[in-house]
């Protein structure tokens, strides 16, 4: 008589048993593991009780809110869930099935134990933890054993989105292209969490937000689905219809899933076709033929790897963001403060490429001290590259903070006038910067690693350690303050233009303008042009220097 093979449901419960056994194997191997075991635990009891009680709080001081504050927590959390786990894999318990594929197994119950084990994860039960004392600290609502089975659907859900997003993002990694767009979407997401987190902390706006009744712009999402269920405030088919629709969502998510799940670890999806295109040489009449070779060169290592993009995107933005809430917080009248710390902020965000010019060339770096152009116009080619580009993206910036400050204040247009002001201190900075730049990447040259690049281990704690970057950061921001100063005396004419009523110790006719502000950029050149021909001079007797701490022989 032959076996029985088991059906799905079975091949399920065997999956959940094994994760089980899993967990108390390694939860009793050592006493560390049992205390860290107690301890999250105890995490999340204290944060359910805490964030209850807060929750309690908030909503007696506004009668009447409890509908807005379970529309408001459930999509919070699910939002919070979803963008946390698309950023870090780690937070996907039961992730790596690689190994167990394998064995007879269908890929909806392997993706359904992936959802439901990761229910129980440490990082999950933090997520959930506010939500479970919030809910169950209302007076409103059904059972308390009732609003903790939606919160778990809640939770099962986000999960399984994550999960299934993040699916999508590993089959995407097969292609260069999509590879390069994923990198840069969890940039945003992260710059996007980053805005949420800072946005939430701010005095009020949680109250704010729950007192306009958010379940108007909420009620279309599967969470609002989830928290009239939990409030049991509409009649028994409307509660039945969202029931169905949430059934049928967790559905669809399990098989969307199970099928991404097989295409990322089986490879179904298409094979990427290498296209190959000639390469077209352009003309820059404005440039040398040899010049114009190594800009390109070097503006080509800078999109080479999308995580330098992401890279220079997220710190941008983070430097950035105090701005826009300094304004805020000042009610709109620290307009002119914004161009300054424009001024200051964005060009740091190109300190960490600027301190090495020649940091992400790698083992190209030989073939260029190799070539017989004078190292002058070597250095002088990346600072019309790197230069460039860190004009146009602060032109680019400069522009959107302003944009978003004058959509903050109800007038999209009304800062715009602010914007070349801005852009030409910040201009002043960057050059300023690069003088720095020039004398760093010679004397104290840096590798900056990307993905695929081994790190050097003799340089690891010469150049990442938080003393080097304290000294960095000592010479850095002086720079840039120097480089401000120039802006300010070449904008002194023009202040007038940013400020309705300037002191009158600060009048001076705006036709100075035309003078001060080309005598400014003209003595920055030329101190930039002094620079250069001192760092060529420094980096023909440094060249075995920068080569021992840019290549690695090893890679």
């Amino acid at each position: 008589m032959s076996q029985r093979f088991p059906n799905g449901f079975e091949r399920f419960r065997m999956l959940m048993g094994l994760r089980t056994r899993l967990w108390l194997r390694a939860s009793g191997q050592s006493s560390r593991k049992v205390i860290t075991f107690a301890l999250g635990w105890s995490v999340f009891f204290a944060m359910a009780i805490g964030l209850g009680l807060g929750a309690h709080g908030i909503v007696s001081r506004n009668p009447g809110a409890e509908e807005s504050f379970v529309h408001f927590a459930c999509f919070g959390m699910f939002l919070m869930q979803v963008m946390l786990g698309m950023v870090s894999l780690a937070v996907a318990e039961f992730f790596d099935v690689s190994r167990i594929l394998h064995l007879p197994l269908g890929y909806r119950e392997v993706f359904a134990a992936m959802v439901v084990s990761g229910l129980f994860a440490p990082a999950i039960l933090l997520y959930a933890s506010p939500l479970v004392g919030a809910v169950c600290a209302l007076d409103d609502g059904g059972p308390v054993l009732v609003r903790v089975a939606f919160i778990v659907v809640l939770v099962g859900m986000g999960h399984a989105t994550a999960l299934t997003i993040n699916l999508f993002l590993l089959s995407m990694m097969t292609r260069r292209r999509l590879r390069d767009i994923a990198t840069l979407l969890a940039s945003l997401i992260g710059v996007t969490i980053y805005f949420l987190w800072r946005t939430s902390v701010r005095g009020g706006a949680l109250e704010d937000l729950i007192a306009s009744d958010p379940t108007s712009h909420l009620r279309w999402l599967p969470t609002s689905w989830i928290a009239d269920l939990f409030l049991f405030r509409h009649d028994a088919v409307t509660l039945a219809c969202r029931g169905g629709l949430l059934a049928a969502l967790l559905v669809l998510l399990l098989m969307l899933g199970a099928r991404l799940l097989r295409a990322t670890f089986l490879g179904h999806l298409p094979s990427p076709e290498v296209s190959q295109v000639g390469s077209v040489a352009r003309r820059r009449d404005w440039l040398p033929a040899d010049l114009a070779v190594l800009v390109r060169t070097a503006r080509t290592l800078c999109f080479r790897e999308p995580q330098v993009r992401a890279l220079w995107l997220q710190q941008t933005v983070f430097l950035m963001a105090p701005a826009v809430f300094m304004h805020l917080d000042a009610g709109g009248a620290g307009a002119v403060s914004v161009v300054f710390m424009t001024a200051v902020l964005l060009p740091m965000s190109h300190a960490h490429f600027a301190w090495s010019l020649f940091g992400l060339d790698g083992k190209g770096i030989t073939l260029l001290l190799l070539s017989p152009t004078p190292r002058w116009r070597i250095l002088f080619s990346r600072c019309i590259a790197f230069g460039g580009l860190f004009l146009i993206s602060d032109l680019v910036m400069v522009f959107l903070l302003f944009l978003v400050i004058g959509i903050i204040d109800g007038s999209p247009l009304g800062m715009l006038h602010l914007v070349p002001w801005a852009f030409l201190l910040t201009a002043m900075a960057d050059l300023m910067l690069m003088n720095v730049g020039l004398v760093t990447s010679v004397w104290f040259p840096m590798r900056i690693a990307t993905a695929g690049r081994r790190a050097i281990s003799g340089q690891r704690t010469e150049n990442s350690g938080c003393a080097t970057q304290l000294i960095r950061m000592m010479i850095i921001v002086p720079s840039i303050l120097v480089g401000n100063l120039f802006g300010a005396v070449a904008l002194w004419p023009v202040i007038s233009f940013m400020v309705d009523d300037p002191p009158s110790i600060l009048s001076l006719d705006p036709a100075w303008g035309f003078v001060t502000i080309p005598a400014a950029f003209g003595a920055v050149l030329a101190l930039q042009w002094g620079v250069i021909m001192v760092a060529g001079r420094g980096l023909e007797r440094r060249e075995p220097q920068l080569l021992g701490a840019l290549v690695d022989t090893g890679e």
